[in-house]
């Protein structure tokens, strides 16, 4: 499957000190089938987080691979050129490819990105590392779905 959209709501959120709620957007990443059955997905696994909120947009997300580490808080989006020779030419090719990586810090998703990249078998360098604006990935989960199929038979 690993088809990812990146969904974007927009919400009220009420304040630790009791004040008027504070509309907030957040952003999350989510593997799924199509838009409509990832925007049912947000809807639901996202309704224990907010008083009111709608999914203002969903985009389609290229990732290759993930790193979740959960001692991370924070999810990096790194950019890793992969390298093949071309020896006809003499010249070396690179391949983009995008990692989603959780961390505390950038140090630290360079750390997790080169264990996770250690039995990969090409030549690889690493091009940036940014902070994404992703508070949580929920993938797709087949077990549960089937279950769920399963209880309304």
């Amino acid at each position: 499957m690993n088809k990812w959209f990146k969904v974007t709501i927009k919400a009220r959120k009420e304040r630790p000190d009791g004040r008027k709620d504070e509309k907030v957007t957040d952003q999350y990443l989510f593997d799924g089938l199509s838009y409509t059955e990832v925007e049912a997905r947000a809807l639901e696994e996202l309704k224990p987080y907010y008083k009111t909120f709608e999914v203002s947009k969903i985009d389609p997300f290229k990732v290759s691979e993930l790193f979740l580490n959960t001692n991370g808080d924070r999810f990096y989006k790194c950019k890793v050129n992969f390298i093949t020779l071309i020896e006809k030419k003499g010249k070396e090719k690179k391949t983009p490819a995008y990692m989603i990586v959780e961390a505390r810090d950038p140090k630290e998703a360079e750390a997790n990105l080169a264990e996770g990249m250690k039995g990969t078998m090409s030549d690889w360098n690493l091009e940036s590392i940014v902070e994404t604006k992703i508070l949580d990935i929920f993938k797709y989960d087949l077990e549960k779905k089937s279950k769920e199929l399963e209880e309304k038979q």
